[in-house]
C-alpha cells in the first residue's frame, strides 16, 4: 500500500489507520512495534477508536470501519460459519446494504 502511492496514478490513495485502543501495541514485540510506527508515521489520517481496552473494543472498531468505508474488499470465505471479526465485519457491512467485494482465500475468485 504505502509503496502504491508513489507510483503514476496512485498518488491519491490516502491510508487511514483505525487504531483499536490506546495501549493496544502493549503486547507487540519490539520488531513488530518499529513496523507499527512505520505505518502510523505514513498513514494520511489515523483515528482511536475507543481511549482504552475493553471486551467491546474491537467490535467497535469492525464497526467504525465499514462506518467510515464507501466500499469494502473482503478476503473471506462466505461458505465457512465461523465466529472472527471477519465474519462480523461483513454481517454488519451486508446490513448496512455497504457495497462488498469477496475474494476467496483459497481461488482468488471474486465475488
Amino acid at each position: 500500500m504505502l509503496d502504491l502511492q508513489q507510483q503514476t496514478g496512485f498518488t491519491d490513495i490516502e491510508l487511514f489507520c483505525a487504531i483499536p485502543f490506546s495501549e493496544h501495541t502493549e503486547k507487540f514485540t519490539a520488531g513488530q512495534k518499529k513496523r507499527y510506527e512505520s505505518i502510523i508515521n505514513q498513514c494520511t489520517n489515523k483515528e482511536i477508536v475507543n481511549r482504552h481496552y475493553s471486551p467491546t473494543a474491537y467490535k467497535r472498531l469492525n464497526y467504525f470501519m465499514v462506518d467510515k468505508a464507501e466500499y469494502l474488499i473482503a478476503v473471506y470465505d462466505q461458505d465457512k460459519s465461523e465466529r472472527s471479526g471477519m465474519v462480523q465485519m461483513v454481517n454488519y457491512a451486508m446490513k448496512n446494504n455497504r457495497q462488498i467485494i469477496f475474494i476467496h482465500p483459497d481461488t482468488a475468485d471474486i465475488t
